[in-house]
């Protein structure tokens, strides 16, 4: 399910700030997420997907006519 579809929006895919501050305890003491890179991986993932940078599936991925109402619906 594409973000639309689900009523969400580009910014409900990003972290928190806290988020990218460095993780206390454990095995991940330390280590933190950088903000760049999740970004690119979100960028790939919704490359993958076929949805565009809003988190809206691209018509290139609505190919067979069957599927042309939802393409539609969601443009």
């Amino acid at each position: 399910m594409n973000w639309v579809a689900a009523g969400l929006v580009k910014e409900d895919n990003l972290l928190p700030l806290c988020g990218y501050e460095p993780m206390i305890g454990g095995s991940i003491d330390g280590k933190k997420i950088d903000r760049i890179e999740y970004q690119r991986a979100l960028a790939m993932a919704n490359e993958l997907a076929d949805w565009d940078e809003n988190g809206k599936l691209r018509k290139s991925g609505m190919g067979e006519p069957s599927l042309d109402w939802v393409a539609e619906k969601f443009a």
